[in-house]
């Protein structure tokens, strides 16, 4: 199990044991769907999932949901599907 605490207005991930698994400097964390929660950093984006760790060694400029193992992401007016490893599984159009 995870916590998310907030420490001089960033927000770290630490575990049942106040290990700290993710001190990332992330400005705000949304709620879990899918199994994945949305980070925001310096105006960009990524995930965490249950166990806190970041989905994806990319950021991005927009991101959706998970729904059913997948999300759409945005990533230099490129719109992208990735899987919830960070993985690339389809490549859209350019918006």
């Amino acid at each position: 199990m995870i916590k998310i605490i907030k420490s001089n207005g960033k927000y770290h991930v630490i575990d049942a044991d106040t290990n700290v698994i993710l001190i990332d400097n992330i400005d705000s964390i949304s709620g879990f769907v899918g199994g994945y929660a949305p980070v925001m950093k310096n105006g960009k984006y990524n995930y965490i999932d249950r166990n806190g760790r970041l989905v994806s060694h990319e950021w991005f400029d927009a991101v959706e949901e998970f729904r059913n193992g997948l999300a759409r992401v945005q990533k230099g007016g490129q719109v992208l599907t990735i899987s919830g490893t960070g993985v690339v599984v389809k490549q859209g159009r350019s918006r």
